[in-house]
C-alpha cells in the first residue's frame, strides 16, 4: 500500500460516514414508494363493495321498505354476476335475506315522446337507446311501452295486439315494436305518466317509470296544468314507483321533468340525440345500484320507540355493514298488556288531591253544621230575638228559622244564615268592639260592591254588606 494511499484514508473514512444518513434516507424514501405502489395495485385488484341505507317509509307501519343503496369504491352499481347476499336486521332480528345476484323482480314503464317535435334524427337516436335500454337491464325485468303524442296509449309488444297488454318479458318483440313507432301529432305527457302509473298500480315489485321527451306539456286531456302535474307527483310518491325522466335537447323545461322524478329517481339530460344511449346506461347503473327491500316489523305496536336497522352485505366472501336508527311512529310509548289498571293510576294521581280536598270539606262542613247551626222550635230561647245584622224594627227570629250560632263570637250570636255567610263568620261582637268584615276593605271598594248588589235589604239584611251599629254610612 503506498503511503499517499495511506495517507488518504481517514479523509475516506470520514467522507463515507457522512454520506451514510443521506443513503439510508433515500432508502427509506425507496422503500415507502414501492410500499404505496403494492399497497395501490391491491387496491385496484380487489374492489370493495358497501351498502348504504338510503330511505326508510314506515307509513304503512308494520310494513317498512328501505332503500339500499349498493356500489364499489367508484360508485358504480354492482353487476348480476357476482355472489352477494344482503341482509337485513331490526334490532338484531333478520328481516331480509336476499340472494341479490338472483336479481330483483322489477316492472317497468317506458314512456317515449313520439309528437311532431321527435321527427328524424332524434326519433330515430331514441329508438335506438330504448332497444339497447331494454337489452342492458338484467332479465328479472318485466316491460310496458307508453308512447305519447295528441294522446298517450299502451304500445303491445304483440303485432295486432291491443291494450290493456300488461308487461312483458319479450324483448325482442318489444324492440321491434319500438322500431315501428313513428313521430306526429302534439305532446300528451302527463296523460302518458298518469298511464305508467295505471299499469303500474298493483303491482308488488320494484315500480319504475322511465320517461324520454325533448319538449313541453301541451295536450294532456285527464292531467291538465300545473294542478295535473302535482296530482302526478303526490300518486307517483304515494304508490312508491321511481320515476326517472329524460330531457332530450334544449327544449326540454329540466325544472319541470325534474318534480316529476320522484321516489328517488333522476333527471337526466341528453344535450343531443347521439347521446342518448349513453344517457340510458345512466339509468340502468342508477337502477343497479339502488335496490328496495320490503318487510314486517317484529315490532307490531306503534310505540314511537327507536330501532337499529343494521344492513350487512357479503360479496364475494367479504362483508361491509351499515346502522342506522329509525323511529317507529307513535307518539309515546306503548304499553303492553292491560292497560285500564295504568289508566286507572293515571286518573287516581290526577284526581286525588281534589277528591281528598273535597271530603276534607265535607267533613269541615258536617262538623261545624252538627256544632253551629240549629233549627228554632217553639221552645227556643232565641224566638223574637233579632240577628245584629238586621235594622231596628226589622224581622226577629221566628220558629222553624234555620240560625247559625256563630262560633266565634264572645257570646254566642245566632245570625240568620246568610247574614252569618255574607259576614265569613267573622261576627261583630269581638272584645275590641263592634267591627264589620267588609269594614277592612278599601272605601271605594265596599262602594262598588254595595252599588253592584242593588242596595237591596231584605227581612234578614242586605244582599251584600251588612248594617253595623253605629255606622253612618251604613257599611
Amino acid at each position: 500500500m503506498s503511503a499517499k494511499r495511506v495517507k488518504n484514508m481517514p479523509a475516506t473514512v470520514a467522507r463515507r460516514r457522512r454520506l451514510l444518513p443521506l443513503r439510508l434516507l433515500l432508502g427509506l424514501v425507496l422503500l415507502a414508494q414501492a410500499a404505496a405502489a403494492c399497497a395501490q395495485s391491491a387496491a385496484q385488484t380487489a374492489v370493495g363493495y358497501k351498502a348504504e341505507i338510503t330511505d326508510v317509509d314506515r307509513e304503512a307501519f308494520p310494513r317498512i321498505r328501505v332503500r339500499v343503496s349498493i356500489t364499489d369504491s367508484q360508485g358504480s352499481g354492482i353487476p348480476d354476476t357476482k355472489q352477494v347476499r344482503l341482509l337485513i336486521q331490526e334490532d338484531g332480528n333478520k328481516v331480509v335475506e336476499q340472494s341479490l345476484s338472483e336479481g330483483l323482480s322489477t316492472s317497468a314503464v317506458l314512456v317515449l315522446d313520439t309528437s311532431g317535435s321527435m321527427s328524424g334524427e332524434k326519433l330515430r337516436r331514441a329508438k335506438e337507446a330504448a332497444r339497447a335500454y331494454l337489452r342492458m337491464v338484467p332479465d328479472t325485468y318485466r316491460f310496458a311501452l307508453v308512447g305519447v303524442s295528441t294522446t298517450a296509449a299502451q304500445l303491445c309488444a304483440q303485432p295486432g295486439a291491443g291494450p290493456p297488454c300488461g308487461f312483458t318479458n319479450d324483448v325482442s318483440a318489444l324492440s321491434n315494436r319500438i322500431e315501428g313507432l313513428s313521430a306526429s301529432g302534439g305532446t300528451a305527457l302527463q296523460d302518458g305518466f298518469g298511464l305508467a302509473l295505471d299499469l303500474l298500480r298493483g303491482r308488488s315489485d320494484r315500480k319504475v317509470i322511465v320517461a324520454l321527451t325533448d319538449g313541453l306539456e301541451v295536450d294532456s286531456k285527464s292531467y291538465v296544468g300545473a294542478a295535473g302535474r302535482q296530482a302526478l307527483i303526490d300518486r307517483g310518491v304515494k304508490e312508491k314507483s321511481q320515476a326517472y325522466t329524460i330531457g332530450l335537447g334544449s327544449d326540454a323545461d329540466a325544472v319541470y321533468l325534474r318534480g316529476l322524478a320522484v321516489n328517488g329517481g333522476k333527471y337526466l339530460s341528453s344535450p343531443d340525440a347521439a347521446a342518448l344511449r349513453g344517457t340510458f346506461e345512466q339509468v340502468v347503473k342508477l337502477l343497479q345500484r339502488e335496490r328496495v327491500f320490503v318487510y314486517d316489523s317484529p315490532a307490531k305496536d306503534p310505540d314511537g320507540l327507536e330501532r337499529i336497522l343494521t344492513v350487512r352485505l357479503v360479496v364475494d366472501g367479504k362483508v361491509s355493514e351499515e346502522k342506522r336508527a329509525v323511529v317507529a311512529p307513535g307518539v309515546i310509548p306503548h304499553v303492553r298488556g292491560d292497560h285500564v289498571p295504568y289508566v286507572a293510576a293515571v286518573l287516581f294521581l290526577i284526581l286525588a288531591p281534589g277528591l281528598f280536598a273535597f271530603a276534607g270539606g265535607l267533613r269541615s262542613v258536617h262538623g261545624f253544621r252538627s256544632a253551629s247551626v240549629v233549627r228554632l222550635d217553639h221552645y227556643s230561647p232565641l224566638l223574637g230575638k233579632r240577628d245584629p245584622n238586621v235594622a231596628v224594627g226589622g224581622r226577629t227570629f221566628r220558629e222553624g228559622d234555620v240560625v247559625v250560632l256563630c262560633p266565634s263570637c264572645p257570646k254566642t250570636q245566632p245570625y240568620h244564615i246568610r247574614s252569618w255567610r255574607l259576614l265569613g263568620c267573622v261576627c261583630q261582637y269581638h272584645p275590641g268592639g263592634e267591627v264589620c268584615y267588609h269594614r277592612r276593605l278599601p272605601r271605594w271598594l265596599r262602594y262598588l260592591l254595595d252599588s253592584l248588589s242593588g242596595r237591596s235589604v231584605g227581612e234578614t239584611g242586605r244582599s251584600w254588606l251588612c248594617r253595623c251599629a253605629g255606622d253612618p254610612e251604613g257599611y
